[in-house]
C-alpha cells in the first residue's frame, strides 16, 4: 500500500493521510502470500517465525523524536507476537527487510507485509514524505507521526485497508490518475478493503482529500493509533507456538510390567497431556536376553483427546525381556508443524525390503524432511539382528522378521521450530561406543526445548545380549548421539538414530 501526500499548500496542519497500493514508482506484479491471494484486499503476511530487519536508510535527516515514534508504534504491532515475527533495528549499511525513507519527492507508502521482499536493497519498502516541514507548509505533530507510522506498519505486518462498504467510493477519476497513475488508480477504484476489518476506528482506514472526491472536501476516518481489531487480526497471522509434549518411559515404570521370561513383561502407562495429536514412539533403549525370540513393542492407546494417552511398552511370548526404555512426541491438535504415521512389517508386500508409499493427510509447501525409526521388532532368535528404515524398511537375508513397526514424522524443510536429521556413525565393530554429531541445516533461534530420539537402524550378533541405547543432547546448532551398550560381552556391529528437535 502507499500511504500519499497530495502535493499542495497547507497552513498549519499536515495533509490529509491518503493511501494507494504499492509504489507508483515501481509497477510490480502481485503474488499470492500464504495462500491469502494477491490482490489489493488481501492479506499478506511473513512467514512464521520471521526476524524482519528494518533500517532507516541513508541520506535521512529527521528529528530523532521522529525515528523514535516510529519505532514505538512498530513495537505496538510486533511485541504482541513473541517469537512468532521480530522486529530488528539495524543500520543503513545492513541488509533488512524492511528499509524506511523520508523522500519528498515521492508519496508516504508502505508495501503490504511480505510483498516487500519482491524488491531490491536499493529500493525504500516504506517512506514518509513530510514534504513543506521546513518551509512551515505543513505541521507535522506527534500525533500525525504517530498515526502514520501505525498505518504504515500495519501494512508492513501484512493487513490491506479496512472494508470500504457496500457502496463504491466516487473519486475523481482524471485527480486520483493524475496523483498515482493508471496503474494504481484503477486498483484503487476497484478495492473494497479486507472484510476482516470493519470497525470506523480502524488505523487501517485512510483519509480522501478534497482534491480526490466528488464531495469537494477532505474525508476524514479511521483512528489515531493501532486498534484491537486490527492488532488481532495480526495476532492471527502469527499465531504463538504451541508447546509439544516429549517424554522418555522405562517399561519398568509402567503397572503390569514384570521383567524376565514370563510373558508378562509388558505395562500401560497413563499420561494426561493436552497434546494428543500426532503421536510418536520410538525405541530408544533395548536390554534383552538371548534365550528367546526378540520382541517389543511400543504403542500409543486409549488416546483421550485433549487430555491424554496410555503407552503400553513390553514384550510378549518366547522372550526375555528386562528393560526397554521408548521416547514420545505428541502435538497440541491445531498445531499443524507436523505429520506422523506408523507403518508395520506385514502391512507391506516383498521379502527382506519392503516399501509402500504413505501419503500425507494435507500437502507440504515443500518437499519436506522426514525421518523414519523403530517403534517395535520381532525378529527370530539365534539369527543375526539386522534392520533399518528409511522411508523403506530393510533387512539382510541371515535375519528372520515377524514383525517390524516403523513410525515416521514429517515437516516443512524451513520450519523456523524444528530441525530433523539421522545419526549414521562410522562402523567400528570393536567398540562399545560410538559418537556422531550432526549440524542443523541452520541453527534455531535458540537452544530446542523438546528433543526427540530413536533407534532407525539396529545390527547385533545373536549370540550376546542385546543391550543398546543412544543418548542424545543437543543445543541451537547441533545435536551429538552416543550409541553404547553398557557389558563387556555385548557389542553391536552398527546403530544408527534420528532426532527431532523442536523450540516448543
Amino acid at each position: 500500500m502507499a500511504t500519499m501526500t497530495p502535493i499542495g499548500t497547507y497552513t498549519h496542519r499536515a495533509p490529509v493521510m491518503f493511501c494507494a497500493a504499492g509504489n507508483p514508482q515501481d509497477v510490480k506484479t502481485w503474488t499470492g502470500f500464504g495462500g491469502h491471494g494477491n490482490t489489493i484486499d488481501d492479506l499478506a503476511p511473513w512467514p512464521q517465525g520471521s526476524q524482519l530487519r528494518v533500517s532507516v536508510m541513508s541520506g535521512t535527516q529527521v528529528p530523532g523524536w521522529v525515528i523514535d515514534i516510529i519505532k514505538s508504534a512498530a513495537e505496538q504491532w510486533a511485541s504482541p507476537l513473541g517469537e512468532t515475527l521480530k522486529l530488528q533495528w539495524v543500520s543503513s549499511s545492513d541488509s533488512s527487510d524492511i528499509r524506511i525513507s523520508f523522500r519528498t519527492d515521492i508519496p508516504s507508502f508502505s508495501y503490504v507485509g511480505a510483498r516487500a521482499s519482491m524488491h531490491s536493497q536499493s529500493q525504500p519498502t516504506m517512506n514518509f514524505n513530510f514534504g513543506g516541514w521546513k518551509d512551515a507548509k505543513a505541521v507535522y505533530s506527534h500525533a500525525f507521526v504517530k498515526r502514520l507510522a501505525s498505518h504504515l506498519f500495519g501494512h508492513a505486518m501484512g493487513l490491506p485497508h479496512a472494508y470500504l462498504g457496500e457502496s463504491p467510493f466516487q473519486w475523481k477519476a482524471d485527480e486520483l490518475e493524475k496523483l498515482c497513475g493508471s496503474h494504481y488508480a484503477n486498483m484503487i477504484k476497484s478495492a473494497k478493503g479486507s472484510n476482516r476489518l470493519r470497525i470506523m476506528e480502524s488505523i487501517m482506514r485512510f483519509d480522501v482529500p478534497a482534491a480526490l472526491s466528488t464531495k469537494g472536501k477532505d474525508i476524514l476516518q479511521g483512528g489515531s493509533g493501532v486498534d484491537s481489531e486490527a492488532l488481532n487480526l495480526v495476532r492471527s497471522l502469527y499465531p504463538p507456538l504451541l508447546d509439544a509434549c516429549s517424554l522418555r518411559s522405562a517399561a519398568q515404570h509402567h503397572p503390569g510390567f514384570e521383567a524376565g521370561w514370563n510373558g508378562r513383561a509388558v505395562g500401560d502407562r497413563r499420561f494426561n497431556v493436552a497434546q494428543t495429536s500426532n503421536i510418536v514412539t520410538g525405541i530408544e533403549k533395548i536390554d534383552m536376553g538371548l534365550n528367546g525370540n526378540f520382541r517389543l513393542n511400543s504403542s500409543v492407546i486409549n488416546v483421550d483427546r485433549g487430555s491424554g494417552y496410555t503407552l503400553r511398552l513390553g514384550a510378549w511370548d518366547n522372550t526375555h525381556l528386562i528393560d526397554a526404555t521408548c521416547n514420545v512426541i505428541s502435538f497440541h491438535e491445531a498445531d499443524t508443524r507436523v505429520q506422523t504415521g506408523r507403518v508395520d512389517w506385514s502391512q507391506l508386500s516383498g521379502g527382506n525390503e519392503r516399501s509402500g508409499r504413505q501419503n500425507f493427510s494435507r500437502p507440504f509447501n515443500k518437499t519436506p524432511n522426514v525421518v523414519a525409526f523403530i517403534s517395535g521388532l520381532d525378529t527370530a532368535k539365534g539369527r543375526q539382528i539386522r534392520m533399518m528404515c528409511l522411508l523403506q524398511i530393510l533387512t539382510e537375508t541371515d535375519s528372520i522378521v515377524y514383525g517390524m513397526g516403523v513410525s515416521w514424522l514429517a515437516h516443512e524443510p524451513d520450519d523456523w521450530t524444528i530441525r530433523s536429521g539421522l545419526f549414521d556413525p562410522p562402523l567400528d565393530p570393536n567398540q562399545r561406543e560410538r559418537f556422531d554429531t550432526r549440524e542443523y541445516s541452520s541453527p534455531l533461534r535458540r537452544d530446542p526445548k523438546h528433543m526427540f530420539y530413536a533407534l532407525s537402524h539396529i545390527d547385533v550378533h545373536p549370540n550376546k545380549n542385546i543391550r543398546l541405547a543412544m543418548e542424545v543432547r543437543g543445543d541451537y546448532r547441533k545435536a551429538d548421539a552416543k550409541f553404547f551398550t553398557w557389558e563387556d560381552e555385548s557389542k553391536f556391529y552398527r546403530l544408527k538414530g534420528v532426532y527431532v528437535a523442536a523450540l516448543g
